[in-house]
């Protein structure tokens, strides 16, 4: 794990900037969110809270902020709980809704892309070996798909 938070300290902070630093921070506070997620299958709201208000007001200093694709997301996500509850936790709707506040909207497809694949691939691995899990955590999954948008444009 040290060595994996160093590279990333390393990827994003090569050339300071402000962003980067902020995107750092975005990565970081996520991959706590994905560790918690995965141990106990909870997205512990008062680090999720204490992070995306840091993020959002420091968000609103370093880029202009879209304030209706996450009202869009945000009724997109309560409709399907409506129509399909239990599919998806509460913490991951409100992650991916903070989140929409700083990716476009292509962005967020394809974060959601990776983490769908990237989760039915650890579920068939899982199926492979026997062991298939009650529950899946997606958090980890959405971390995937974040640091995989991240980067991509490194």
């Amino acid at each position: 794990m040290e060595l994996f938070c160093g590279l990333l300290f390393l990827i994003f902070l090569q050339n300071f900037t402000w962003i980067k630093l902020w995107q750092l921070f975005w990565v970081l506070s996520s991959l706590v969110l994905a560790i918690i997620d995965w141990d106990f299958l909870i997205v512990e709201m008062s680090i999720f809270w204490s992070t995306g208000i840091i993020l959002l007001i420091s968000g609103t200093f370093l880029f202009q902020l879209s304030w209706t694709q996450p009202l869009i997301i945000c009724a997109l996500f309560y409709l399907s709980q409506k129509i399909l509850p239990n599919s998806l936790g509460l913490g991951d709707l409100w992650i991916i809704g903070l989140w929409s506040f700083f990716l476009s909207s292509y962005e967020l497809l394809q974060v959601l892309f990776i983490a769908s694949f990237s989760g039915l691939t650890f579920f068939g691995c899982q199926a492979l070996r026997k062991k298939i899990p009650e529950q899946l955590p997606f958090v980890p999954f959405l971390f995937v798909g974040l640091l995989f948008i991240l980067l991509k444009d490194r």
